[in-house]
């Protein structure tokens, strides 16, 4: 299995806190690979660094080839006051979609996340759940081959959970796209991502995959980040 991305010593630091430390690592191409870690462990901060939103401070990222890239971040907040029909067309001419393919391409789109009858809903008066199916929307627009998602599940029910994670499977076995994904909630992703990286305080203290049962990576994830609680109860 080739590398889709090499990751060599790499730091992040915000002042005095490292969030990501000596991280090493190769993604591999064509695979679901899954960030696992509580808030602080330097998740997002990793996404955002191979999307080039924020710079290194030390160490090697090396993509292997130029890959069409999509993303998903709750962080990101489209135009509020322009419906989801017209933000994905917006966002179609900022990804150089050709302008005769931008409207198949936002019929698509739609379809895919199960938007269609709330196209002419303006963007603010979405709930929840449908605006983090438009993120994914935005995601897939132009048909990446490198799908970088930040949180993908959270606000979505099981029936979202369940339809994402079909297409997810489905993009990787049958469009060859390289997917990473962050998440702090073992039971989305524990069944159908290739790999599993626990990362702490922006280190890696394990990596796995999806043969280990959900019962054991819940074990795992409770061993290296369950909090002392009996402390907290003592001082209510």
């Amino acid at each position: 299995m080739k590398n889709a991305i090499e990751i060599k010593d790499l730091v992040k630091k915000y002042k005095k806190l490292t969030a990501v430390d000596k991280l090493n690592i190769n993604i591999k191409e064509n695979l679901i690979t899954a960030f696992i870690g509580p808030n602080g462990s330097g998740k997002t901060t990793l996404l955002k660094i191979l999307l080039n939103i924020i710079d290194i401070d030390q160490g090697e990222l090396r993509f292997m080839q130029p890959y069409k890239t999509g993303f998903l971040s709750d962080e990101f907040i489209p135009y509020e006051h322009l419906t989801v029909r017209d933000n994905l067309r917006t966002f179609s001419k900022l990804k150089r979609i050709p302008n005769k393919e931008i409207s198949s391409e936002v019929d698509r789109v739609l379809l895919i996340t199960f938007l269609t009858e709330e196209k002419n809903k303006l963007f603010k008066d979405l709930s929840s759940g449908m605006k983090k199916k438009f993120h994914f929307g935005l995601a897939l627009l132009g048909k990446p081959k490198l799908l970088i998602l930040d949180e993908p599940f959270s606000a979505l029910d099981l029936v979202g959970r369940k339809d994402f994670i079909a297409i997810l499977k489905y993009l990787k076995e049958k469009r060859d796209t390289t997917i990473i994904l962050s998440s702090h909630d073992l039971t989305s992703i524990s069944d159908f991502c290739d790999e599993i990286i626990f990362l702490k305080k922006g280190k890696i203290i394990l990596e796995t995959n999806s043969s280990k049962s959900l019962s054991e990576l819940n074990e795992k994830y409770m061993e290296f980040f369950e909090d002392d609680i009996d402390q907290a109860l003592s001082n209510l």
